[in-house]
């Protein structure tokens, strides 16, 4: 947190939640190929 700092900090945590939601996202979609076949 002291070599970052505040601003850095929010920065790494929206990159993190960035890529969270990327990830999820990736699951979802699996899922549905799964599941709904004919959509793909």
């Amino acid at each position: 947190m002291t070599i970052l700092g505040q601003t850095g900090m929010n920065i790494a945590s929206r990159i993190m939640g960035l890529l969270l939601a990327a990830i999820a996202f990736g699951f979802i979609t699996q899922g549905l190929k799964v599941l709904l076949p004919g959509l793909t």
